[in-house]
């Protein structure tokens, strides 16, 4: 059975990006960070799922925030699906409908292909 990419919005809604990336001409290399701040919709998982690139994931932080206070979800695993360009974060807990904030630390290589950071 082969599954085919999905719409992942119907996962997880991003409502703000703050993205900063560092590149580095001389390695042709970058290093970055990315805060998200979304929603959680659907039914309750134990993963989170966002699409990406060939970017190695340096660091993770998931954070719910509701009423009762912001609560960090610690992340157990993280799996990169190459053939469905994705990251895919895994919980020892359910994940449940609503606001999460989420961080990804990532480095990656610019490439000489026309997608991600690539040589001009």
């Amino acid at each position: 059975m082969t599954k085919s990419v999905a719409r992942l919005y119907a996962q997880f809604q991003p409502e703000n990006y703050k993205l900063e990336i560092e590149a580095n001409k001389t390695s042709k290399t970058f290093a970055g960070n990315v805060q998200i701040t979304g929603k959680k919709v659907g039914r309750p998982s134990k993963r989170i799922t966002m699409h990406q690139c060939d970017l190695t994931i340096t660091s993770v932080r998931v954070v719910k925030r509701d009423k009762k206070g912001d609560v960090e979800l610690p992340v157990v695993r993280i799996n990169s699906h190459k053939s469905f360009d994705e990251v895919r974060l895994h919980f020892d807990q359910m994940v449940y409908p609503g606001t999460y904030y989420i961080e990804i630390g990532y480095s990656g290589l610019i490439s000489q292909q026309m997608n991600g950071i690539y040589l001009s």
